[in-house]
């Protein structure tokens, strides 16, 4: 996220638009130092569980056109293994990398980053995810869709821009699923889609390490009656329970998140928390109370029944 949004996308520091070349070298330091944090930890912990925290939003073939499918690998390829087997294998998938080669953006290694890499990943306890949608994929041909996608972040529904790359694949909206204010699909079943994938190509436990509902909360009479946020929580626990009877290993399910906060893209507006805290976006006024909201009583009974009564 923060080397996309930093190299790609021009919404972090540095401010870089579409310098991928950078954008992949910088990604290679990151996981060259995941790779050094995990074998120092377990070296001076060796019973310590330690994994990766990645944002996997799983895809589907927009159809069953042969041209569809393989955009769909493409896309995972580039978006999701890209990522996940370096943390789980230690090693980019090889059509990824290819590509790569094919644009001359591919990451420089130095001597010895293989085997760091290699190391690192042997001694991996878990996958760790940030789950929050899914994606449909089309295949996008050579005078198609060419850009990077430009993120919703008014909270105005259908202002978020398809995202494509000429020859490979875009990402037109899921018309079979509904959508937050921000054009985030809502997909329970896509959480347990993402941890039988995940348990199918790597046989790790998971951590769910974020999943939440990114809302528009209002006070009224000194409350915040959120039931679409208990309704997509108690939806995603359930199909969570499915993947666990599926035989998936969830060590823990982590909800993003304990209190509202400011959005590193959205300021207070994208509200996520049990708790409402009193923050004004335009105005940049508020008491800053913390008031619990419909959510958090109702997530505190999920607790204490260890989730059998939702």
């Amino acid at each position: 996220v923060f080397t996309g949004h930093g190299w790609m996308l021009a919404k972090h520091p540095p401010g870089k638009f579409k310098d991928m070349k950078t954008y992949y070298q910088v990604n290679h330091h990151a996981f060259m130092a995941h790779a050094k944090s995990v074998l120092a930890l377990k070296e001076l912990y060796p019973d310590a569980l330690v994994g990766s925290s990645f944002a996997y939003g799983p895809a589907y073939a927009i159809s069953d056109k042969p041209e569809d499918q393989m955009a769909c690998v493409d896309y995972e390829d580039l978006k999701s293994y890209y990522w996940m087997d370096v943390y789980a294998y230690g090693r980019y998938p090889r059509s990824a990398m290819k590509y790569l080669e094919s644009l001359g953006v591919a990451p420089h290694f130095e001597e010895g980053d293989a085997e760091i890499l290699k190391e690192a990943a042997s001694k991996v306890d878990f996958m760790g995810v940030n789950y929050y949608k899914t994606c449909s994929i089309e295949y996008n041909p050579l005078d198609g869709i060419d850009s990077l996608g430009g993120e919703n972040n008014t909270g105005k529904k259908g202002t978020a821009e398809m995202e494509g790359v000429p020859g490979m694949y875009k990402v037109p909206a899921n018309k079979n699923l509904p959508t937050t204010d921000w054009d985030w699909t809502i997909d329970p079943m896509g959480l347990r889609f993402a941890c039988r994938k995940i348990t199918s190509r790597y046989d790790l436990p998971i951590v769910i390490s974020e999943n939440g509902l990114g809302a528009f909360d209002k006070l009224e009479d000194g409350k915040i009656h959120d039931s679409y946020r208990i309704e997509y929580l108690r939806n995603h626990i359930e199909e969570l329970k499915k993947a666990c009877d599926d035989g998936c290993r969830i060590l823990a399910y982590c909800t993003w998140s304990y209190t509202d906060l400011l959005s590193w893209l959205n300021g207070y507006q994208k509200r996520y928390g049990f708790v409402y805290v009193d923050r004004d976006e335009d105005e940049n006024s508020g008491t800053l109370k913390r008031i619990p909201k419909d959510s958090y009583y109702w997530y505190k009974k999920v607790i204490e029944t260890n989730g059998e009564e939702l």
